[in-house]
């Protein structure tokens, strides 16, 4: 709207300045200066806050050029219609209007109402005597050029807000994005570290911190040096910077600290250089490591005990059969009894082993102690 307050200051400056006073308000200066004098006062209110209020306003912003169409064109009738050129500055009006309004047909209004007025304009000054006839052809050359200037400029204006709206959209997802990336990577379970060249850590999400210097928050920990965590780290990032090789070493970075493993990634080739370390517990992978033999450990244990069975039940049943033998002594009746309590002993650590093995849910037992104290004690006392 400062194009307004520009354009009325301007009129009147043509008005009394002594090379353009003959162009304008030729023939009625009084109107003119009036006219000129009230669109400058309606022209310096809409500067500021009050003309992105009027952008939001379109009914107003449609009187607003209305308003526009009627001082230009009155200022132009005092002028000499046509003649004076001043007619033409309404293709700027015509041409604010399509981008400013929303709607097409308002556009489309305004363009037309401004071409009725030159004509209707024109006509009248030709019955006053002021114009020949001869000058309703460039009237009517100026209302097409009016037309086609709106017509593109809605075209333009079209293209332009879909692209805009468009830019909105993409800007609103790409910061959408943005956000979930950062929840992701805060949440994670792996530390992540951006560290550029000079090892120099830039940005690390909570698991990094925990994992790296778990009683100083993410904010103190930025900007640090990779050394300044673990010696063992830098050295390893040094080496993989330098070689372009990294054999996962697990670390601690203090004593009695979980041990630690890192990984190293470069980014896409720029100036910066920079790095992304991936900081993992390796904890995990040494209790797995632990389950794998102590289950390999017990495979091998039930393999042996199944090996020792065969055989066991051989001597019990041997035993049994030399119990039954009526040529028996005494005292081989008895080392007959010993066996067959040793190979049932034997069998139960088999079974117990094979159990375990089998990772069976335990059968609870009622035990006499007092008997079971006795027997323990004539078998192994």
């Amino acid at each position: 709207m400062a194009y307004r307050s520009l354009l009325s200051v301007v009129l009147l400056i043509m008005l009394v300045s002594p090379n353009t006073r003959a162009l304008v308000g030729v023939f009625n200066p009084p109107l003119y200066v009036a006219v000129a004098l009230a669109y400058l006062a309606t022209s310096i209110p809409l500067v500021g806050s009050l003309s992105t209020r009027l952008n939001r306003n379109q009914k107003l912003l449609f009187l607003v050029f209305l308003v526009d169409i009627g001082t230009i064109t009155v200022l132009a009738d005092t002028s000499g219609g046509m003649a004076s050129g001043l007619p033409v500055l309404l293709v700027i009006t015509v041409a604010a209007s399509a981008v400013l309004t929303s709607k097409r047909t308002v556009a489309t209004l305004i363009a037309a109402v401004s071409v009725l007025a030159v004509l209707i304009d024109t006509v009248r000054l030709i019955f006053t005597g002021v114009l020949e006839s001869s000058a309703l052809f460039p009237a009517g050359l100026l209302g097409v050029l009016i037309f086609g200037v709106s017509l593109m400029v809605q075209a333009i204006a079209h293209r332009l807000g879909r692209a805009e709206e468009l830019a909105r959209n993409r800007a609103s997802d790409l910061y959408n994005l943005q956000r979930l990336n950062e929840q992701i990577v805060q949440h994670m379970d792996t530390g992540i570290l951006l560290v550029n060249d000079d090892g120099v850590v830039r940005v690390m999400n909570k698991a990094a911190t925990s994992l790296l210097a778990p009683e100083r928050p993410v904010t103190v920990e930025q900007g640090r040096q990779l050394a300044d965590y673990c010696a063992e780290l830098a050295y390893q990032f040094e080496h993989w910077k330098d070689t372009g090789l990294h054999r996962a070493t697990p670390f601690s970075v203090m004593e009695g600290a979980p041990p630690l493993i890192a990984h190293f990634r470069a980014l896409q080739p720029n100036a910066k250089r920079e790095t992304l370390v991936f900081i993992e517990d390796y904890s995990p992978v040494t209790q797995y490591a632990q389950s794998l033999k102590l289950t390999s450990l017990g495979r091998l244990t039930a393999s042996i005990a199944h090996e020792i069975r065969n055989p066991l039940g051989a001597i019990s049943h041997a035993a049994q059969l030399l119990g039954e033998s009526a040529a028996l002594s005494e005292a081989d009746r008895r080392m007959a009894d010993i066996i067959q309590k040793h190979c049932a002993r034997v069998n139960q650590v088999v079974e117990s082993v094979m159990q375990i093995s089998r990772r069976e849910p335990p059968r609870p037992e009622y035990l006499l102690v007092g008997a079971w104290l006795t027997e323990f004690v004539e078998d192994y006392l």
